[in-house]
């Protein structure tokens, strides 16, 4: 207890002493004008026990599985002078990782797809080729003035996003497809350049958590 460290990086659920018990006595013992920062780990992707831990003194909630870049990333905004590099980069990342939370719904992704990163890397790969090329059908079909496709094409689109956790674009979707068999041409050309502009965010925030080059 002696030894003091800048950051702390903890599971939830661990024997003897869970996480939340850890923060009280880190927090009870700490001096306030140096406190330990603290990130928990924890399957639990709800939003209630991201709230409970905030409360219980937690600095940074990660669900599991998180990718190393992104838990450096989290090191780099609590606790820069242990990753020098990331000093100029913290504001970006932060916004980058509100951008993950705004487009991609963890707590669904994960009640879809579980605790399998390795899945969860191939059901993201997929989507993000397979939805490029249904946009791209969606344009071609309001081109050709198949409207009704049109409607299709959306449908499958909205349900393949809700599963990956994108769930904006899935209710864009949805109104997407009951609107669209009544819409002119020039509408349908703009509802989809609006839905192509969420679409590139949520490829953006997929990337970003699984730690993907961006595209």
């Amino acid at each position: 207890r002696e030894q003091r460290y800048p950051l702390v990086i903890t599971d939830i659920h661990m024997p003897q002493m869970d996480g939340y018990e850890m923060a009280r006595h880190i927090r009870a013992e700490e001096d306030a004008a140096s406190p330990t920062r603290i990130i928990a780990l924890s399957a639990n992707a709800s939003r209630d026990e991201k709230a409970r831990a905030t409360a219980k003194g937690v600095d940074a909630y990660l669900v599991k599985p998180t990718t190393g870049q992104r838990l450096l990333d989290t090191i780099g905004q609590l606790a820069p002078a242990l990753v020098p590099e990331a000093r100029p980069q913290a504001q970006r990342q932060q916004a980058e990782s509100a951008d993950i939370d705004s487009e991609i719904d963890l707590a669904v992704q994960r009640q879809v797809i579980g605790d399998d990163a390795e899945l969860l890397q191939e059901l993201a790969l997929d989507y993000l080729a397979s939805s490029r090329a249904q946009l791209a059908e969606l344009g071609r079909l309001i081109d050709q003035g198949d409207l009704a496709a049109a409607a299709e094409t959306a449908h499958k689109l909205k349900s393949s996003s809700r599963a990956i956790g994108a769930s904006g674009l899935g209710d864009q979707l949805e109104n997407f497809e009951q609107a669209v068999a009544a819409m002119s041409g020039s509408a349908a050309g703009a509802a989809l350049t609006t839905l192509k502009a969420r679409h590139q965010r949520v490829v953006n925030a997929l990337q970003r958590q699984l730690g993907l080059p961006q595209t």
